[in-house]
């Protein structure tokens, strides 16, 4: 029975791994415009950079570990041992029960790992207002340059002999207003922010009409919520992604054994599925409960996972002599 353990657990990190070097090489390239641009600082680019590692590590961990354990478990089909072991007694279930201490110990550096990638962003606000505070810092050296905050869709612009000033579309002004501003304060959810020292102007229109007023205080609120991400906290995601990771293993390698695949492809595909499946529901924004939305990850992942066990009544239907 150690040998599907470890069948899974060697299958199980080189799926992790593959998929983590791809995730991590699509962040890349959506991350490298910003590495290169000279209007954006390293440390703007830098918060950037661990979001989209954060995604790339949970790829890694709902894609890699169910794929990879049934990749194992296929492999301990196609070697007969699976055979063996069931003419003496053993059943799937019992067979895949042997997997669960290596499930709990991936699932706990799966929890672990989504903790430390998740920590503090809870509140997206106190991420745009580091944002902004980390390409002011771009000014220090009162060059006359222009400094972007990707995302938030502010620039921060540059004089020699005068403070910076931030600037940026007026919103849900479709481009017709801009606004400029000594210092700008957003709320922890994002839906409303304080600037300091405010200009607004409009757009010149075809009679060359436009409008600007000056505040030395403006208060916007009412906007809409700010990033796409699930109502999850970040403990209840890590819990979500850590106990989805052992679920999913071991569904996967229960599944494989119930229908005595031995196809490789055939098992790393479907399992790999469920773990795609699992993922895209996470990154959706839903306005659920955050604990429904947390069962409705387990149970997509759950189901897809799943799903190939109703072959087996067909099959054994194929099977039957005719009558």
């Amino acid at each position: 029975m150690a040998a599907l353990t470890k069948h899974c657990a060697r299958a199980a990190l080189w799926s992790v791994v593959v998929v983590l070097v791809l995730a991590v090489g699509a962040a890349l390239v959506r991350l490298l415009p910003w590495l290169l641009s000279p209007e954006v600082p390293l440390l703007v680019a830098l918060p950037f950079a661990k979001a989209l590692l954060a995604v790339a590590f949970e790829a890694a961990y709902f894609v890699g570990v169910p794929a990879g354990c049934a990749l194992g478990a296929a492999l301990f089909v196609e070697r007969g041992e699976a055979r063996a072991l069931h003419c003496q007694g053993a059943s799937p279930l019992g067979l895949a029960t042997q997997c669960v201490p290596l499930l709990i110990l991936v699932g706990a550096l799966a929890f672990a790992t989504s903790s430390l990638w998740q920590a503090n962003t809870e509140h997206p606000g106190r991420f745009a207002r580091a944002l902004v505070e980390h390409a002011r810092e771009g000014c220090a050296d009162a060059a006359p340059r222009s400094v972007s905050v990707p995302i938030v869709g502010v620039t921060w612009l540059c004089f020699r002999d005068a403070s910076p000033r931030l600037t940026g579309p007026v919103p849900k002004a479709d481009g017709r207003a801009w606004f400029s501003a000594r210092s700008i304060d957003v709320s922890d959810d994002f839906t409303a922010f304080r600037a300091e020292d405010v200009f607004v102007g409009s757009q010149p229109t075809a009679s060359k009409f436009r409008v600007g007023v000056r505040a030395r205080v403006a208060r916007v609120s009412g906007l809409p919520a700010w990033g796409g991400s699930t109502p999850l906290t970040p403990l209840l995601r890590a819990s979500v992604v850590g106990l989805s990771v052992l679920l999913l293993g071991l569904s996967s390698v229960f599944v494989m054994l119930k229908l005595g695949v031995a196809q490789l492809a055939w098992a790393g595909g479907s399992a790999g599925l469920a773990g795609v499946a699992s993922l895209r529901l996470l990154h959706v924004p839903l306005t659920a409960a955050p604990l429904t939305t947390a069962a409705s990850v387990l149970a997509v992942g759950l189901g897809v996972s799943c799903a190939p066990l109703l072959l087996v009544p067909a099959v054994r239907r194929l099977r039957e002599p005719l009558r």
